[in-house]
């Protein structure tokens, strides 16, 4: 049988596999259909006669070297190579010949520390919103949201009024469809309360525009939400610049500050994988390393080889653990709870 066209290939792609098959939200689909066709209209640019069955490590780096002379960062430079990676493994899957996916090597990248807010820098945050303004109530509501339930800006962007009204758990839905718990404080609850009731429209999205009260569909971008925390983080003068992402991160590094297991993290950021969670442990390794010393001083010995002034890890914590259940096996402890 003849391989169809490449855009035909990519169309079932993103709607056969993706959207039907798989249950990707619109927006993963919306960024594989942008790096894809960016391949798209530079593969068939550069070589007009080739097909997907064509494909070499040769025209994969070329690829590459045109992605990073858009002057890209690493982090989308492995975006792209990783959306084409995964096409491929879809090829090989539906029996269409072309370059083994696992060829294709990322460029490394060195982890940046993850900023996130103490409870001191979340006071100063919240103290330079203007709150005497409608506005200025709603974007509260918003940062103290995000605070409580370390939603992706993606999840809060889609919130009715009906999902909180009354409301201090929230079922949401997140990436891959699956749906977790999250649990709004009492003080933001307070604050959406106080927002929704400057709210006389009709609207039904929690969180609205007020620059564009003409326009039937008010709901608050994505770009919106993002820009107007940046620019209070900002006023705040923070030495960091303050993103939704800042906020996920600071939910996090609170709950591990608490010692909650990290498991339980895991299932309140909606992350599917532990290793993904384990990464938000260096923003609160200060609190980590305290912890360690508290609970597992008596068996931090030379044997262990653990420098406590460096990066701690799970590892680790499950060495130490290991070490003290071998030594206490009437009071056995675990990570995992």
């Amino acid at each position: 049988m003849e391989t169809p066209d490449l855009k035909t290939i990519l169309n079932d792609y993103y709607h056969k596999y993706l959207r039907t098959q798989k249950h990707r939200s619109h927006t993963t689909i919306f960024t594989y259909q942008q790096q894809l066709g960016t391949f798209y209209n530079w593969f068939t640019k550069e070589y007009p006669n080739l097909t997907v069955e064509d494909l070499d490590l040769d025209i994969v780096r070329a690829f590459q070297l045109f992605i990073i002379n858009r002057n890209t960062k690493k982090s989308t430079q492995n975006a792209y190579t990783g959306a084409l990676r995964a096409f491929l493994i879809y090829l090989s899957r539906v029996g269409i010949k072309s370059l083994d996916p696992y060829k294709i090597q990322t460029h490394k990248e060195k982890s940046s520390p993850r900023n996130y807010l103490n409870e001191e820098q979340r006071d100063v945050l919240f103290g330079v919103i203007d709150t005497s303004t409608v506005w200025g109530l709603r974007d509260r509501a918003i940062i103290e949201l995000f605070y409580s339930t370390g939603l992706r800006t993606s999840e809060l962007y889609k919130l009715n009024i009906d999902n909180v009204r009354n409301k201090t758990e929230l079922q949401m839905r997140g990436k891959g469809n699956k749906y977790r718990p999250a649990f709004i404080s009492d003080r933001a609850r307070e604050w959406i309360d106080k927002y929704l009731e400057t709210r006389t429209d009709s609207e039904k999205a929690l969180f609205i525009s007020y620059t564009i009260a003409t326009v039937k569909n008010r709901r608050l971008s994505i770009s919106s939400i993002e820009r107007s925390i940046r620019k209070y983080g900002r006023d705040a003068k923070f030495p960091f610049d303050v993103t939704p992402m800042t906020l996920r991160h600071s939910f996090a590094a609170k709950l591990l500050q608490k010692n909650v297991n990290l498991r339980i993290i895991q299932e309140m950021l909606g992350h599917s994988s532990l290793a993904t969670t384990e990464v938000y442990t260096s923003v609160s390794n200060t609190d980590l390393r305290d912890t360690y010393k508290l609970h597992y001083n008596e068996i931090t010995s030379p044997k262990l080889q653990i420098d406590l002034n460096k990066k701690l890890t799970i590892e680790d914590l499950n060495r130490v653990i290991e070490k003290y259940n071998q030594d206490n096996p009437d009071k056995k402890v675990s990570l995992n709870g």
